[in-house]
C-alpha cells in the first residue's frame, strides 16, 4: 500500500471474495489487521534496526570518542534524515536509535532532522542546507536508509568542512553503501534482508494457496506477521557481505 492507513477498503473486497492478503513494507495499523483472520504482514524489526544504528555510533565512541566528539563537549550534536512522514519504519528507527544512545549514557543533541522521503536526491539538498546552517557543528548524520545517507554524503564531499566530516549510518545494506563503508565514508549500515521477507511472502502465499498448515511458516508470529533480523555492517564485516552481493 501506499498508505498504511487505507487498508480497510482492501480488507473487505478481499474479505468479501475469500482472498488473503500479504501486505509488505507498509505495515497497516493494528486496527485493520485484527479485521479478519487472513491477513498477514512480512516486513523488518524497524525497532533492531533503530538501535544496531545506535550501537555502531556507541561502539565508535567507546572506542575513540574523540572521532565522534569533535568539539569536546561530551555531547553528540547529530542531524536525522528521516524516510517518508507516517511510515512505521522511519518512525521506529528513528525512536529506537536516538533513545538507545541516551539509554547507554551519552548525550546527544538534535541539531536538525526532516523528512527526505527514502531518497538520496532529496537529502543531498536537506543536507546541504544543514552544512550551510551548521557548519562543522555536525558530528553524525543518522539516516532511515542507506539512499538519504549517500544523498548525505555526496552533500559533505560538495562542502567545504574542515576538520574531521560527518560520521554517517544508513540502513538497508545496498551495494553503494556497502562500498562507502569499505571506504570510510560511512561508517555503518544495517543490512535489512529483502530475500529473506521474499521468502517468507512466498512461503506464506504457497502454503495458503496449497491449503497447508499457516502456523507450520517458519517466524510466523501471532498468526499472522514475520519480520526478518537485521545485521550490523562496519569497516570490521563490510568485506563478508560485499562478497555476496
Amino acid at each position: 500500500m501506499v498508505d498504511r492507513t487505507a487498508a480497510s477498503m482492501i480488507i473487505d473486497k478481499a474479505k468479501s471474495a475469500n482472498i488473503p492478503i500479504v501486505f509488505f513494507n507498509r505495515e497497516p495499523v493494528e486496527e485493520d489487521m485484527d479485521r479478519w483472520n487472513k491477513l498477514y504482514y512480512v516486513g523488518s524489526q524497524a525497532e533492531q534496526s533503530g538501535e544496531m544504528q545506535a550501537n555502531i555510533i556507541i561502539n565508535a565512541y567507546k572506542k575513540d570518542m574523540h572521532k565522534i566528539d569533535k568539539n569536546g563537549d561530551g555531547t553528540i550534536q547529530y542531524v536525522m534524515l528521516e524516510g517518508e512522514p507516517g511510515h512505521q519504519d522511519a518512525l521506529i528507527r528513528t525512536e529506537y536509535c536516538v533513545k538507545t544512545i541516551t539509554k547507554s549514557g551519552i548525550e546527544v543533541e538534535k541539531l536538525a532532522d526532516d523528512t527526505a522521503n527514502w531518497q538520496s536526491a532529496q537529502a543531498s539538498t536537506k543536507m546541504t542546507q544543514w552544512i550551510k546552517e551548521f557548519g562543522d557543528k555536525i558530528e553524525v548524520v543518522f539516516s532511515n536508509n542507506d539512499d538519504m545517507a549517500l544523498g548525505a554524503i555526496n552533500a559533505i564531499n560538495n562542502a567545504n568542512i574542515t576538520g574531521n566530516k560527518p560520521l554517517v549510518v544508513g540502513i538497508d545494506g545496498i551495494p553503494k553503501a556497502l562500498e562507502e563503508v569499505k571506504n570510510g565514508s560511512m561508517i555503518g549500515t544495517i543490512i535489512n534482508d529483502s530475500k529473506k521477507q521474499a521468502n517468507a511472502i512466498f512461503d506464506i502465499a504457497y502454503t495458503l494457496a496449497t491449503h497447508g498448515n499457516i502456523n507450520s511458516v517458519e517466524g510466523l508470529e501471532k498468526g499472522k506477521y514475520i519480520r526478518t533480523a537485521h545485521t550490523e555492517v562496519t569497516i570490521d564485516n563490510v568485506d563478508l557481505y560485499l562478497e555476496n552481493k
